[in-house]
């Protein structure tokens, strides 16, 4: 008896489970990278830096596959990225240290690969719901960048020059949620954390004098985005 009336419940959850699109999609993505670090490094003083809005946009291009309610994706992924910061260096100058100041904008690309887990609830034929944790690996490019940190206090040491060579590859983890809208549309919230580090070279100036060449590293520790997905 009771199995007469738990096989009615299990066909259906059955088939909501097993109602997933797959395919190959297509995505666009718009974001913002958090708590970013500068390259800047200088015999001048100790630098410090502030986050403004850094934008990342980016497309997606790969294929889904779901087993039930559980699936796997594959996918390429290009991004644009600017990373901008208030960069600011504390020269000493007895018990009132001189503030120079300035702005630095990191113009760059990255390029990944990733394979996402996914999860998927579909609650009507129209609509659904999804989470979905993954790793990929990534390859970040800037290019060079103009620095100029200067005060109008006298006595300030000026810096210019550039930060060169700016690039770093390694491992990124992928973790979000999907609204998944008529079969084919799909919307994510996601994070993308890059522990991995991205190395530049400092070619400044002090005032007229040129500086060591001081190699600098920081991580960009990671990206929210808002995403559409198109499943064919």
């Amino acid at each position: 008896m009771n199995k007469i009336f738990l096989a009615p419940i299990f066909i259906i959850v059955t088939s909501i489970f097993l109602y997933a699109k797959s395919g190959l999609f297509i995505g666009a993505d718009a974001g913002i990278y958090l708590n970013n670090k500068d390259f800047v490094k200088s015999s001048a003083g100790e630098s410090s830096n502030e986050n403004k809005i850094s934008p990342i946009y980016g497309l997606k291009l790969g294929y889904q596959q779901y087993f039930g309610f559980i699936g796997l994706r594959a996918y390429g992924s290009a991004n644009l990225v600017e990373i901008i910061n208030d960069i600011t260096i504390l020269q000493s100058a007895g018990f009132d240290p001189i503030k120079a100041s300035g702005q630095a904008r990191y113009k760059g690309y990255n390029l990944g690969a990733n394979v996402d887990l996914l999860f998927k609830i579909d609650f009507v034929d129209v609509f659904g719901m999804g989470a979905f944790v993954g790793i990929g690996y990534e390859y970040a490019n800037f290019k060079n960048t103009k620095i100029d940190i200067f005060s109008n206090r006298p006595g300030s040491i000026d810096i210019s020059g550039n930060i060169k060579n700016i690039s770093g590859d390694g491992l990124v983890y992928n973790l979000g949620l999907q609204a998944i809208i008529f079969d084919s549309h799909q919307i994510e919230l996601g994070y993308k954390f890059t522990p991995y580090r991205i190395y530049g070279t400092n070619d400044l100036y002090k005032n007229d004098v040129k500086e060591p060449e001081l190699k600098s590293s920081i991580k960009l520790n990671g990206a929210l985005t808002i995403g559409y997905r198109y499943i064919f």
